[in-house]
């Protein structure tokens, strides 16, 4: 596997898979201060992504351990905007975009009124049929739960809006992450801006 072709499509790649295009560029840092990438966008070919989703259900498959790890954009697609998509032109969704407001008003939709994604319901879906065993959340949007993924597998690692079982949730989770963590052979990092470089790397597939 060539060097380029790594970077781009991750460790389990096909080397014949072309890179993605860069459909919005950038120079500036998605999270400045950071270890990040630059805030231009790409998007594979529908041909790859559905290649990409075969190599990645045959991971889940095969792994006895399985934690996702997800950021801002898993809820762009519910309206609600993220602050690493600073590149003119974004196809993204940022916070305080226009994009977020009720469409034909100016009255801004309230956050309880949000939706789960389809990527929400697929992730809660995953942990019903025992393909994924804990979610590392970084967003406090509600909508892991409103997809019913349960509160016992789910880290939040920004807090949550129901501060009334944050502590209980904070002081049971640290265990939880690191009894999964330490046996996992295969970490599902989505919808992220920041680098991630764990202690023993495990096999990684997207790259965002």
């Amino acid at each position: 596997m060539t060097q380029q072709s790594n970077a781009a499509h991750g460790s389990l790649g096909d080397p014949t898979w072309p890179v993605a295009r860069c459909v919005v560029q950038s120079k500036e840092l998605a999270r400045p201060g950071y270890k990040s990438e630059t805030a231009a966008e790409y998007l594979d070919s529908p041909e790859v992504i559905d290649a990409k989703v075969a190599v990645l259900a045959h991971m889940l498959r095969k792994s006895p351990a399985t934690v996702a790890y997800t950021g801002a954009g898993l809820s762009t697609a519910a309206g609600i905007g993220d602050y690493a998509s600073r590149a003119s032109g974004t196809l993204a969704l940022r916070w305080g975009d226009e994009k977020g407001k009720q469409a034909g008003t100016k009255a801004k939709v309230s956050m309880r009124a949000r939706q789960p994604t389809q990527a929400h319901r697929v992730l809660a879906g995953l942990e019903r049929v025992g393909l994924l065993h804990q979610w590392i959340n970084q967003n406090h949007d509600g909508l892991a739960q409103k997809a019913t993924f349960p509160q016992e597998r789910l880290v939040e690692i920004h807090g949550r809006s129901a501060v009334a079982l944050q502590a209980q949730h904070h002081s049971e989770q640290p265990e939880l992450t690191r009894a999964h963590v330490g046996r996992c052979p295969h970490a599902l990092p989505a919808a992220r801006s920041l680098t991630i470089t764990p202690h023993a790397r495990p096999n990684t597939l997207l790259r965002h």
